[in-house]
């Protein structure tokens, strides 16, 4: 980093890093808040149970800290799926999904719209309807969206296993 400078923060995989690096910094530092708070919040509770506790800031710091978790295991999942590219197998997975982008993208943009949809009209009709619309869209969903899913992503997978070229790169 002291040879490269700031050249260093021009690659995407450098700056995933850092993102990592921070993120694990900022999760610890809202851990030791949310439990200085939740202690704080606890021990008013217990010395009067007969006011209002207000737990806002503890719940406020918990659902901040479970955000940047979340956050920080998916860069962490990125990073690790880069490092294993090496592996010819998940690298034909990997190409079969890059291969099947498209249809994959089209596909969550109508899972999207059909889960908007179907939380709308429960939203806006009455608890009897909204069963009937939950199990109409569980059936719909899963047995005819998410098989054209899977089988856009079978037929992209049939097609690199035929035309896969292995790459071995460390260079990148």
């Amino acid at each position: 980093m002291k040879e490269q400078g700031w050249a260093y923060f021009r690659r995407k995989w450098n700056l995933v890093e850092l993102l990592i690096i921070l993120l694990s910094w900022a999760c610890l530092s809202v851990y030791i808040w949310r439990t200085l708070v939740g202690n704080r919040d606890m021990d008013y509770y217990h010395h009067h149970k007969h006011h209002f506790a207000n737990f806002h800031e503890t719940a406020t710091a918990d659902s901040t800290l479970g955000y940047l978790i979340a956050f920080l295991v998916l860069l962490a999942t990125v990073k690790l799926w880069h490092l294993l590219r090496l592996n010819p197998k998940l690298h034909m997975i990997a190409a079969t999904l890059h291969r099947a982008w498209g249809d994959i993208s089209g596909f969550l943009v109508v899972i999207t719209i059909m889960i908007l949809a179907y939380a709308i009209c429960v939203l806006n009709h009455n608890a009897l309807l909204g069963v009937m619309f939950i199990g109409s869209c569980t059936i719909f969903m899963t047995y005819m969206v998410l098989n054209l899913f899977i089988t856009v992503v079978l037929m992209a997978f049939s097609y690199e296993r035929e035309h896969h070229k292995v790459s071995y790169s460390i260079a990148d």
